[in-house]
């Protein structure tokens, strides 16, 4: 199978960062193994699986289900519209083995071939109805995820508007205590010691050449 915009998403994906917030690295981190596991179970062994893998980023990145219930309907998507792919892809295999039995033959000419072929009108009747199918699932699948989501951010954007409405309690206010009292100019610094610590002055020395006789 091949996409046209292919090119495009796979230089798009090149741009892409990726999430940054925990919540949305967990988010990347389970939308990663729900792709690994949806292809091993929907995709034939001749399928190109990168090109189901494009196809599955591109619809994770529009859609960005936030819980299991959103991812599952994102893989109902996927699955319906790969297979109505899988259908364009066998009803153009089936017009191309009638350009190979007539290659004389102009386009039309083919086209009216096939269905004029007993067996092959009956292929191409069941190619159209399992088309039809793909086409009505992946619309009412579609349908019930925009509800899911819509109904989601009523309620985000509800929760958000009763956060910014609530009160919220006042800060108090922090109160720096007094400066203590200036000194005066004239005030001692220190106090002066009682007068029991003061020592007494000494006796004078006496006189010894006074007593000296032989000065």
């Amino acid at each position: 199978m091949s996409f046209s915009k292919s090119d495009i998403a796979r230089a798009n994906g090149a741009k892409s960062r990726g999430p940054v917030t925990p919540e949305g690295k967990a988010r990347s981190a389970m939308n990663a193994l729900r792709h690994g596991l949806t292809a091993n179970a929907l995709l034939l062994p001749h399928e190109n699986r990168e090109h189901f893998e494009l196809l599955s980023d591109e619809y994770y990145a529009r859609f960005d289900p936030a819980d299991e219930f959103e991812a599952d309907l994102v893989d109902q998507l996927l699955a319906h519209r790969w297979g109505m792919l899988r259908v364009d892809t066998a009803q153009g295999e089936l017009f191309a083995r009638e350009v190979e039995e007539r290659p004389q033959a102009e386009a039309s000419v083919h086209i009216n071939a096939a269905f004029l072929n007993p067996y092959r009108d009956k292929t191409l009747a069941l190619y159209l109805r399992y088309r039809s199918h793909y086409c009505h699932a992946y619309e009412r699948t579609l349908r019930q995820l925009e509800r899911m989501q819509s109904a989601r951010r009523k309620l985000e954007s509800e929760a958000a508007a009763a956060d910014l409405s609530r009160p919220t309690a006042p800060t108090p206010k922090r109160t720096t205590p007094p400066p203590p009292p200036a000194r005066e100019r004239n005030e001692p610094t220190d106090p002066a010691p009682p007068p029991s610590l003061i020592p007494a002055p000494a006796a004078n020395p006496p006189n010894t050449d006074a007593q000296n006789p032989i000065k």
